[in-house]
């Protein structure tokens, strides 16, 4: 067992090594405004966005403005969180429902505690 895991890290590092060099540049052709081969399929879905956000993609934002929209985009993200927590109690997978009665009462608490959880320990940037 341990020398597959072996195996899959140095796999993994393999494809990591091959894929520094691509990504990096589609990466650097992204930053400096460039054609990607992403574009044609991409662009159309950022712009159908930044119109329904209101968002000039030409326009700097201030500290003030990323301020408040990491703090929506936040804030979003857990109730997102929470709402998929709390529908596993009725059409998704890991429900409550084949739980004990006491554990069904406190299905409501444990989802926002996950969801406290993730959002306080994951890394949402």
């Amino acid at each position: 067992m341990i020398g597959t895991i072996w195996i899959q890290s140095l796999i993994f590092l393999v494809i990591l090594i091959l894929l520094v060099k691509p990504l990096g540049e589609y990466m650097a052709r992204v930053y400096r405004n460039e054609r990607t081969l992403l574009d044609a399929l991409v662009r159309p879905i950022e712009r159908w966005i930044y119109r329904a956000a209101g968002v000039n993609a030409d326009e700097e934002m201030d500290w003030k403005t990323y301020a408040l929209a990491m703090l929506v985009f936040n804030a979003l993200g857990l109730f997102a969180v929470y709402a998929l927590e709390r529908a596993q109690g009725f059409w998704l997978f890991g429900n409550c429902r084949d739980r004990q009665p006491v554990m069904r009462l406190f299905c409501g608490k444990i989802a926002w505690r996950m969801t406290a959880y993730v959002k306080n320990h994951g890394n949402s940037q």
